[in-house]
């Protein structure tokens, strides 16, 4: 969805509804596309690489790594407009970014309450 010229993506509440309805899916420019369900081997490298990087980083306060975590991009300000989402196989976040997430974000709202 395209709102004026500047404005691209869609609340979080229609992600949200869209990803339940449909299945994951990123935002990229405005678009979605569907996200393909990993083969084992993809996952198993995936998985041993966030091990690899947990077993370092979560005792020295660093972060977390995760598989398959979908991450959002909102616009500055604004944690409720999505303006792009990923899907990454892996993904690592610094502690303090994780923290400023969580604290600044609807999102954040949402992972602290389950």
């Amino acid at each position: 969805m395209v709102i004026g010229e500047a404005m691209t993506g869609m609340s979080l509440d229609e992600f949200m509804r869209l990803w339940d309805e449909e299945g994951p899916f990123e935002l990229i420019d405005g678009e979605r596309v569907p996200v393909s369900p990993q083969m084992f081997g993809a996952t198993n490298s995936a998985n041993n690489l966030a091990f690899a990087l947990n077993t370092y980083s979560i005792p020295k306060g660093l972060g977390p790594a995760f598989v398959e975590a979908t991450f959002v991009l909102t616009l500055f300000g604004e944690s409720n407009w999505v303006t792009g989402s990923r899907v990454p196989d892996a993904l690592y976040i610094r502690a303090e970014k994780l923290a400023q997430y969580k604290a600044s974000t609807l999102i954040g709202s949402i992972i602290r309450c389950r």
